[in-house]
């Protein structure tokens, strides 16, 4: 493949990881042509990685890499997650910020009702007691599908969100068949092994990490 056109595939699949209801007949691609494409090359890329093990789920297709694990999440009380979780200084500011993101999301949709957000990522790692980040996804309410102020990119320049929160939104009914939902599960829920430099050891070896459902 050139690399005029490896750039507009990727083009393609930034466009479908940014869009949940962006689809492969939306930017032209075929599923079984990828499928082979990906799987005769030596060296993929992490957004190609995650696309070509997406599509072997899609097509019921064995795999010759290793896969991320799709971990399912489980719902937990605020009292719980903070007494196992807040376990250091940090991770109370992190979560304080969380709050108050989410706080104010809530008012300026005037929502009364709670909001579900998913949490993974290093946070529910309990032997990282300082994490850098917290890792989140946003559950949007499907009442709120068709409002444009509040759609799968509900926020664009309207709340302020922290540089040390990761948030992507979802559709409460989200599915993995949207490679958008996938990728966020697949974040959330992986831990990849990297070496001592932060490079990625190869082949790429998973191990799963919690994926915690709170109501804020």
């Amino acid at each position: 493949m050139n690399q005029q056109k490896d750039h507009l595939l990727n083009s393609s699949l930034n466009a479908m990881l940014s869009e949940y209801d962006r689809s492969l007949d939306d930017e032209n691609l075929d599923a079984n042509e990828l499928f082979v494409e990906f799987g005769s090359r030596e060296y993929l890329t992490s957004l190609q990685y995650n696309f070509y093990c997406w599509l072997g789920l899609q097509l019921c297709k064995d795999l010759s890499v290793s896969q991320p694990l799709l971990t399912s999440y489980r719902f937990n009380s605020q009292t719980n997650f903070r007494s196992k979780y807040l376990s250091s200084e940090k991770r109370k500011e992190l979560f304080n910020l969380l709050e108050e993101y989410i706080r104010l999301i809530k008012i300026k949709e005037q929502i009364v009702t709670p909001i579900k957000v998913l949490i993974g990522g290093s946070f529910t790692d309990p032997d990282i007691q300082n994490p850098n980040d917290i890792d989140i996804c946003t559950l949007v309410p499907t009442t709120f599908k068709n409002r444009k102020s509040f759609d799968w990119i509900p926020f664009p320049g309207q709340v302020k969100r922290p540089d040390c929160i990761d948030n992507k939104f979802l559709p409460e009914d989200f599915s993995l068949n949207r490679f958008q939902a996938y990728s966020r599960i697949v974040h959330l829920g992986n831990k990849i092994a990297k070496d001592k430099n932060g490079v990625i050891i190869q082949p790429r070896q998973f191990t799963s990490r919690k994926i915690i459902q709170l109501e804020f």
